[in-house]
């Protein structure tokens, strides 16, 4: 025996010491001798010996039973009793602690160390034991598996660990009668067979079955394998129980997932890393001729008609991303185009370091006729089937960009037909489209199959020719149309002489984008049919002097936006304290040639160019930011209002961004007030309503130059109007002129009448101030306290006039 640290125990302390001596003879260390229980205890859990030599009887009131019953239970040491004598009672207790064996006294060294000797043997043996029991409950624990003992004589069935919570009960034993009935019926016979063969043979069985008769919506399957153990004529079973009823479950929903591909509408495969076909669904089958059970270990037809790069694309796709979804075109053998809506997916198997593909496709071939279809209405005129407005834009934005490009220019040919409204009116519409129909044909062919044939509407055409010589390759062109179009058409049984006026601009030698194009060969056009028609004009500078003011404005406004030219200028508001109450924002345009600029001189042109709607959205935004930044600054503005086009509230549009942005900058809606004029109560119920919205966010409505426009008292009162401001024209004489007077009182009464406050503007004098405060105006604007300036400006430049 290797040498052990031993603790004695003894009372009798001339024998301890002796013990003790001897120990040491032997090779072993004692780590401590003590003669009472409660040393002992102490002792045992400072040093841990690896075995104690403890005298049963100790003179203190914990004897050395009791000491070692402590000592077992917390530190499991061994403990091996010393003895002289001892009654049947006190060897019955001393028994119940398991000791490890008994030295009777007087006892000789030969004897002590045998007994130490298999003292620790047999605590080593215990120890690998409940080393291995505790490794087989872990493996237990983490599978939720149980272990159970059958014993076929008494007809019991114990489970440890988790098998109550597995058979449904809150005990662990029961009898095997009782088990069977727990048992599913259709598994019991099952059971019962496997059972009792591996009670004849000794055999293992393995089962799974299904339990009956518990409230889980989901059924529990049980698989038990298990072992006969005989020892002698005496025969036990063996074994484990384990729940497998995720496994069932995911066994159902993958038979259910197999049912739905096997009968999915859509085409659906599975293909190995090669793309080789493991499996198809029966649409697979039906849709593509690969579907046959023999095309199976061979890649996709589809697949194989793409070209590599899509290929390598897709397979990328599916590396990077794990699916990848598009359209694959396919050519069957009978030549038919086919087009499918592809989505693939990659199942990786980490376990076999391998992957496969899941495809499933669509046949999109009717949809996408539809679509070309649609494309065809939608681009092409219904009548003459030639590219309409829409497709003639598109070809000229391409062909202004092939030139720019190649640097060499095209010439635009506007064709209108000469007395079309004449046969129209005379012969009807019918005869008017068969005679559009009869000159599209006649001109198509009189042009290159490279040009651009297109009607713009009614009997207007253009013709994009390029790749000719400038310009006599242009007139050319001209003159073709020209004599296609001289011979007369049938019409109603009449021959009707029709002809047309063409008018020619060359790109870019007479315009620089594409409304300046379309303008200037109109215009040549305009200039050929007042000339007496069936002839051409190519366009000259002269012809732009009507048309290029309007032009060059249209560039530069959009220039403007682009460029962030507008700017916002604030004119202060305040009541008769002289206190400021809020600003208004006016737009100012800071021309790069022509200086700031008011909305007098380019806003008409924002409209008839159909961008207020932005222009508006602009506006809001940049008054909202600048009032945000006023409350940051802890300015005395309280409300900035903005001035509201009529045709920016036919739909509500303008409110949803007004509510975004007041949200964006955390302002309340009470900091913004949208200015609107009298000519917004001729628009209707669409402008009412998109009002409402926005006075719902709490914004104030304010009807600007109030008595100057149409204003409709009845309107007036459903809308949801805050304030009026009453127009400068009465304001700038009130001083001298009665009637004035008369009129703003009287706002000012209907006003008070109506819950309104009311704003004077154009205030510019002093004398103009007293007097609309004796009226009972009390907010007030004008050049008396401050110009419209920009934000930066604003402060340091006002001069309120003190009360």
């Amino acid at each position: 025996m290797n040498p052990a640290r031993i603790m004695i125990v003894e009372d009798e302390r001339i024998s301890a010491h002796s013990l003790e001596q001897q120990l040491k003879k032997l090779g072993h260390s004692v780590v401590a001798n003590v003669g009472r229980g409660a040393d002992a205890v102490l002792a045992a859990e400072r040093e841990r010996p690896d075995c104690i030599l403890m005298d049963i009887h100790l003179a203190d009131s914990m004897d050395g039973i009791a000491a070692a019953e402590v000592i077992r239970a917390r530190w499991d040491i061994p403990v091996v009793y010393l003895t002289a004598y001892a009654d049947d009672e006190t060897l019955a207790r001393a028994r119940a602690t398991a000791p490890y064996g008994y030295l009777v006294k007087p006892y000789e060294i030969r004897s002590v160390e045998a007994v130490l000797q298999m003292a620790g043997a047999r605590h080593a043996a215990e120890r690998a034991l409940k080393a291995s029991e505790a490794r087989l409950n872990l493996a237990l624990d983490a599978a939720r598996m149980s272990d159970f003992e059958i014993n076929p004589a008494a007809g019991r069935v114990h489970c440890h660990r988790h098998g109550h919570s597995l058979l449904g009960d809150t005990v662990g034993e029961l009898s095997f009668d009782d088990l069977v009935e727990r048992i599913h019926p259709d598994g019991r016979d099952q059971l019962l067979t496997a059972y009792r063969h591996s009670l004849e043979t000794g055999d293992v069985f393995d089962i799974e079955f299904r339990l009956g008769g518990f409230t889980e919506q989901v059924a529990r399957w049980l698989r038990v394998v298990g072992k006969v153990h005989a020892d002698g004529a005496i025969r036990h079973v063996y074994g484990v129980i384990e729940d497998v009823s995720a496994r069932h479950e995911n066994q159902a929903r993958l038979a259910q997932a197999a049912q739905i591909v096997a009968s999915a509408s859509e085409a659906i495969f599975i293909a190995d890393a090669a793309w080789r076909l493991e499996s198809v669904n029966p649409a697979y089958r039906a849709l593509l001729p690969d579907g046959a059970s023999e095309a199976l270990g061979h890649p996709s037809a589809i697949l194989e008609q793409q070209t590599a790069e899509l290929v390598t694309a897709i397979k990328v796709a599916l590396v990077t991303d794990g699916s990848w979804q598009g359209e694959l075109r396919f050519q069957s053998g009978a030549g038919e185009a086919r087009h499918f809506w592809v989505s693939l997916v990659l199942l990786r198997d980490t376990a076999k370091s391998s992957h496969s593909v899941v495809g499933m496709l669509a046949d999109i071939s009717s949809l996408k006729a539809a679509q070309a279809k649609i494309e065809e209405l939608a681009y092409h005129d219904a009548l003459t089937g030639l590219p309409n407005r829409s497709l003639a834009h598109d070809r000229l934005a391409q062909a202004m960009l092939r030139s720019e490009r190649t640097g060499m220019p095209f010439a635009l040919l506007y064709i209108d037909l000469d007395r079309f409204k004449v046969i129209n009116d005379r012969y009807g519409h019918e005869a008017g489209d068969q005679v559009l129909v009869e000159t599209s044909h006649r001109m198509r062919s009189a042009i290159r199959q490279t040009d651009t044939l297109a009607r713009l509407g009614g009997d207007e055409f253009i013709v994009i020719a390029e790749d000719v010589e400038m310009p006599q390759g242009a007139l050319r062109v001209a003159d073709e149309l020209l004599q296609a179009l001289s011979p007369p058409c049938a019409v109603a049984d009449s021959l009707v002489a029709c002809g047309a006026s063409i008018g020619i601009a060359i790109y870019p030698q007479d315009a620089h984008d594409q409304d300046a194009l379309l303008h200037a060969a109109d215009q040549a056009m305009y200039q050929a049919k007042m000339a007496g028609g069936q002839r051409y004009r190519m366009f000259d500078a002269n012809m732009l002097q009507t048309l290029l003011p309007g032009l060059e404005l249209e560039h530069e406004l959009r220039r403007a936006l682009l460029h962030k030219e507008f700017v916002l200028h604030y004119q202060i508001q305040v009541d008769t304290t002289g206190a400021i109450v809020g600003a208004e924002a006016l737009v100012r345009w800071r021309h790069p040639e022509r200086g700031l600029l008011t909305p007098d001189q380019f806003i008409d042109k924002l409209e008839h160019m159909g961008m207020m709607d932005m222009f508006t959205q602009w506006v809001v935004q940049a008054a909202c930011q600048q009032m945000a930044a006023w409350r940051e600054q802890r300015h005395p503005i309280a409300r900035v209002a903005v001035n509201v086009p009529p045709c920016a509230l036919q739909h509500c549009a303008l409110a949803g961004f007004i509510k975004e942005t007041l949200a964006r900058l955390q302002l309340p809606g009470a900091c913004l007030e949208v200015e609107i004029t009298e000519s917004v109560l001729q628009q209707g119920l669409a402008a009412f309503a998109c009002l409402d919205r926005i006075e719902a966010l709490g914004c104030a409505i304010v009807l600007d130059d109030f008595g100057a426009g149409y204003a409709s008292l009845s309107s007036i009162k459903h809308l949801p109007l805050v304030r009026l401001k009453i127009d400068r024209e009465f304001v700038h004489d009130v001083e001298h002129n009665s009637r004035s007077v008369a009129i703003i009182e009287t706002i000012l009464t209907l006003a008070t009448k109506l819950g309104m406050d009311v704003v004077a503007e154009g205030v510019e004098t002093e004398a103009q101030l007293q007097r609309l405060k004796t009226l009972g105006c009390r907010i007030f604007q004008g050049y008396l306290f401050g110009r419209p300036t920009d934000a930066a400006a604003l402060l340091p430049a006002l001069r309120v006039p003190v009360s």
